[in-house]
């Protein structure tokens, strides 16, 4: 049976989707990331600050390879940056509750942080090795075997180590990777794991310890929220150009002393 208030109401709320059409409006439509960040002229990058020399505190100032890179990312995004110094372990959950917009820390790309986080491409090879005094006959993770190593919380190297080593070496964790070292240079433990990069950087200047062949190719990316896709292409696409024309190589040079 014909009901007239059934077929006012639909009539309005046919009337209401074809004005929202008109005016170019969604109801379902949620702003993203990409449109926000876009809007408002700042991104806000989350960073660990505590991860020589991809990030680090130095006269006050947050520096490093990572800082660089988002700073150089920002200007050719067209936005401001703001970054947001968080401590490392809590890092992802700071991106995931809103609170950031990227993760430029560092962050080695793994299938576990790959649950949470949607990844650019890499931007830096970040294989892991271990730190190990000179005198070392460590070749190998086998040859670690009945030994002691040391691990920044929280890092791909723990994850590795705890993952490929924890059958037959004790992992121990430190809150720095500076301190992990001290330990390994007083022969308290028998290596360090970590990316082989920030290994050799840190390992500057210290002549009882030297630095593994790669035992695990890694790479490192920028972290988004899993939703962010058209933030990612954005990001993938920046990369690609830096990549493209010789940054990526030139902050290999200036950090590592290298332009591999």
């Amino acid at each position: 049976m014909w009901n007239p208030v059934s077929s006012s109401r639909r009539h309005l709320l046919i009337g209401a989707a074809a004005a929202a059409l008109m005016l170019g409006l969604s109801p379902a439509h949620a702003e993203t990331t990409l449109e926000k960040i876009t809007a408002k002229g700042t991104v806000t990058i989350a960073n660990g600050s505590n991860y020589p020399p991809m990030e680090y505190m130095e006269n006050g100032e947050n520096v490093g390879y990572d800082v660089d890179l988002g700073n150089e990312l920002g200007r050719r995004l067209g936005l401001k940056i703001e970054w947001v110094i968080v401590d490392f372990k809590g890092i992802i959950g700071h991106l995931k509750s809103g609170r950031s917009d990227l993760i430029i820390s560092g962050m080695t790309i793994t299938p576990e942080r790959a649950e949470q986080v949607l990844f650019s491409t890499p931007y830096i090879d970040f294989g892991i090795g271990a730190a190990i005094p000179m005198d070392s006959t460590v070749a190998k993770p086998e040859d670690l075997t009945g030994k002691t190593v040391g691990v920044e919380i929280g890092t791909s190297g723990e994850a590795w180590a705890r993952k490929n080593l924890g059958a037959f070496a004790t992992v121990k964790t430190y809150d720095s990777l500076v301190f992990a070292i001290k330990d390994l240079e007083a022969k308290r433990i028998d290596g360090v794991v970590n990316n082989v990069p920030a290994l050799k950087y840190n390992l500057k200047g210290h002549t009882g310890v030297k630095v593994t062949d790669v035992w695990d190719k890694k790479g490192a990316g920028i972290a988004m929220r899993q939703e962010d896709k058209d933030l990612a292409a954005k990001v993938d696409a920046v990369l690609a150009e830096m990549k493209a024309d010789g940054f990526l190589a030139g902050l290999d040079a200036k950090w590592f002393g290298t332009g591999e």
